[in-house]
């Protein structure tokens, strides 16, 4: 273990093993190439291949992790309590046999930087569409502790720059919205809406927009059954009512008409790649974000 700038332990996965003096030998990531079980791209059929689960097993509490060129880390568990992420190797989200049907990647940002850096969930042609992972920042470290001839990228950052690759591509079945067909009125748990969602399943969450002056009454539903393809149930009845007409207004000086939708809209939120901030956003209002940057 070598130490980060900001003191915290940095786990390398290209370290030969030594014997620390002061703790018992360290074992080595860079284990004989194997078969990779996704179909995400790769830079070379050589380079080696280890999972998620051997990188933390020996990583202090709170330590960073560094991915080195030539390395591609499969994402096979959960990761918690990790410092930051620095991508210069690959880190991939498996699919098909084999992929945890859910797992979260907790850190307090993630870098990918450099020209064989990638971190990858599912292709354009065989994108993610089982399964769920979420990348969950936390705390309030800035990436450039990693490097400190970068510019600050904020705290809860996803970064990728100087000729790194972002390369997400989930689900898109439960993309898009649809608007209310009918108003929904206080206590009511049923909507009819104006589209199919016969995709949408029993404990997807959805959310329905205000229709009023307030912007704090949108409402988070949970799917209890869909109905004929325009039919929601929901699990709960809405605290608020949202409107689902469409207004016509007659202008008997010009002889002509107006529409005015002012539906409401509902839009499903549940996918199978996610990027949030920790519970802890909620209160000092810090969420997490994504840049592109130069390069990148």
């Amino acid at each position: 273990p070598t130490k980060s700038p900001t003191a915290s332990p940095t786990k390398s996965l290209t370290s030969s093993p030594t014997k620390s003096p002061t703790a018992s030998p360290t074992k080595s990531l860079t284990s004989s190439p194997t078969k990779s079980p996704t179909a995400s791209p790769t830079k070379s059929p050589s380079l080696n291949i280890i999972r998620v689960s051997d990188v933390i097993a020996s990583l202090p509490p709170g330590g960073d992790v560094v991915i080195p060129e030539g390395i591609i880390v499969l994402i096979d568990t959960d990761v918690n309590n990790v410092g930051l992420i620095y991508i210069k190797g690959e880190l991939r989200c498996m699919s098909g046999q084999g992929a945890p049907p859910l797992v979260t990647i907790r850190s307090q940002g993630i870098l990918i930087s450099g020209p064989g850096a990638l971190m990858s969930c599912g292709t354009v042609t065989q994108p993610l569409e089982t399964g769920k992972v979420i990348f969950e920042m936390l705390g309030d470290r800035d990436l450039n502790e990693l490097d400190t001839s970068l510019s600050s990228m904020g705290v809860r950052a996803l970064v990728a720059r100087d000729g790194g690759i972002l390369s997400l591509h989930g689900s898109t079945a439960k993309s898009g919205y649809v608007q209310l067909d009918g108003t929904m009125d206080v206590g009511t748990k049923v909507a009819n809406v104006d589209g199919n969602v016969l995709s949408w399943n029993s404990g997807d969450e959805v959310v329905i927009t205000t229709t009023s002056f307030y912007p704090d009454r949108n409402e988070i539903m949970t799917v209890s059954n869909v109905q004929q393809g325009d039919i929601v149930e929901f699990t709960d009845r809405v605290v608020y009512q949202h409107y689902g007409g469409i207004q016509i207004f007659a202008d008997s000086v010009d002889n002509e008409s107006y529409t005015v939708d002012e539906r409401a809209y509902v839009a499903n939120l549940s996918r199978t790649i996610v990027i949030q901030a920790d519970s802890s956003s909620l209160d000092d209002e810090t969420g997490a974000h994504v840049m592109i940057m130069s390069g990148g």
